[in-house]
């Protein structure tokens, strides 16, 4: 059983313009601070975004972007699994934290509050703490909902968010729950810490911490 801490405080922070260039929302980027700075493969990196309602919108535009991706066709999965990614909301007293795995391997955290990490997929350990989220939700993928709005969730519950060919499927469950290591999506909700763990030293790594 995997203890629930709030790992996502140690994430690298993103300001709002790094986070809307990266969501192609470059009228709104130019009207905000610094630019990013890349430092070659690793998670770009920039200062925290001053105004907590851009950083909403960033995080709103971002998710919606997650939720609407598809792998390209011809583009390499990671996994054998017929599912395109991966998108879990964890709802927080202090916002709402939305992890992402694609079957391209790719791999970010959004923070509702401002920060988070992109392009941390080709870290050593991300990729592989990933497909291991992938699999996971492949097996429960079944015991999911289809619905076309995915919701945030409330605080202290977490929402596991499956984009297939199919549309989205969709489950929740209470941190509480997932905690005590019972239920259908116990594991899910584990496999999604880890990833959230490898993401965090992968963050640590690149910022010599």
């Amino acid at each position: 059983m995997f203890t629930y801490a709030r790992t996502t405080r140690g994430l690298i922070a993103l300001s709002a313009p790094a986070l809307l260039a990266f969501a192609g929302c470059k009228e709104k980027a130019e009207n905000t601070a610094s630019a990013p700075r890349a430092v070659g493969n690793q998670p770009v990196q920039v200062e925290r975004a001053p105004n907590t309602e851009n950083r909403r919108d960033i995080h709103r535009d971002l998710r919606e972007r997650a939720l609407t991706f598809r792998v390209p066709a011809g583009t390499p999965r990671v996994t054998p699994h017929q599912v395109h990614g991966i998108v879990v909301d964890w709802g927080m007293d202090i916002g709402t934290t939305t992890v992402v795995f694609m079957n391209d391997g790719s791999a970010s955290v959004y923070v509702s509050g401002g920060g988070g990490v992109i392009g941390a997929g080709d870290q050593p350990g991300v990729r592989d703490a990933g497909i291991k989220v992938l699999d996971e939700a492949a097996q429960v993928l079944p015991l999911m909902s289809p619905s076309p709005l995915i919701p945030l969730p409330g605080v202290e519950e977490m929402r596991f968010t499956v984009i297939t060919d199919q549309g989205l499927f969709t489950a929740s469950d209470s941190v509480a729950q997932l905690s005590s290591g019972t239920g259908p999506f116990a594991e899910l909700g584990n496999r999604v810490q880890e990833l959230i763990f490898a993401i965090s030293q992968a963050e640590r790594r690149a910022n010599g911490r």
